[in-house]
């Protein structure tokens, strides 16, 4: 008898190297060893590529969505997971959410008024009802002579934040990814970036969001980063840790 199917999109972006002129796709759908199963139950649908030309890869905004302005309307309140394009949910329902008019005060908390980014859209992202984790991976092969040259910076920066007095947060973490390895760069190469966002005492127990960056040198062997955006929820019925105008640049 099956059971129900598990469904997860996966998102991976970056630069063409250097050089290249054909891109090969392969398309694996593989049969677990240990299944007793006949039959391959594995799928894929909607397999896409898409191209994108712009005059310099530096000092722009690599994060895809990271403002989380595209995607389905989400409902009023957030009780019904939204889809956000171009980034894995890898656990809990994390979803885009509106900010409220000024004066109309959802009971998830923020509104167009309320502390937080000036060039803010009409979205940010909260956790929904659960620790959540939301997940996108950056490659950038073509900048190597720079990351060897130990020549190549980057900037990372969010926006996060809670609601009022809840001990409800969100924090920001990039791990950069060894080319030969596949695996994580160790934090003492500078490997991995953390940002807790704020406790309710930094935000003065107000609801709102606080910026947060952290700068520094792309490390000998990365080819990509692993940008994850977390939100824990020790109380409360909702997961009320905030994220929004995340943002990766590299120059």
């Amino acid at each position: 008898m099956l059971g129900c199917p598990t469904i997860f999109q996966g998102v991976t972006h970056g630069f063409i190297p250097t050089g290249t002129r054909v891109l090969l796709l392969r398309a694996t759908v593989l049969k677990s060893a240990i299944s007793s199963d006949t039959y391959n139950y594995g799928s894929l649908d909607n397999i896409g590529l898409a191209l994108d030309y712009f005059d310099s890869p530096f000092n722009r905004n690599i994060v895809i969505n990271g403002d989380f302005e595209q995607g389905p309307t989400p409902s009023p309140y957030g009780t019904i997971a939204a889809y956000v394009p171009n980034w894995l949910v890898v656990r809990g329902v994390t979803t885009a959410l509106d900010y409220s008019p000024p004066g109309q005060r959802s009971n998830l908390g923020l509104t167009s008024t309320s502390p937080g980014p000036s060039d803010r859209g009409q979205r940010y992202v909260y956790g929904g009802n659960g620790t959540a984790l939301l997940r996108q991976v950056i490659c950038f092969p073509s900048f190597s002579p720079y990351i060897v040259n130990q020549t190549l910076l980057f900037n990372f920066s969010g926006w996060l934040g809670g609601y009022g007095t809840e001990g409800d947060g969100s924090g920001l973490t990039i791990v950069f990814i060894d080319e030969k390895t596949g695996y994580g760069i160790f934090p003492l190469h500078g490997g991995v970036e953390y940002m807790p966002g704020p406790m309710p005492k930094d935000r003065n127990n107000q609801t709102l969001l606080m910026f947060y960056s952290v700068a520094g040198t792309v490390p000998l062997g990365a080819h990509c980063i692993v940008l994850t955006a977390s939100a824990s929820q020790p109380t409360g019925q909702y997961n009320d840790g905030y994220a929004d105008n995340i943002s990766f640049v590299l120059s």
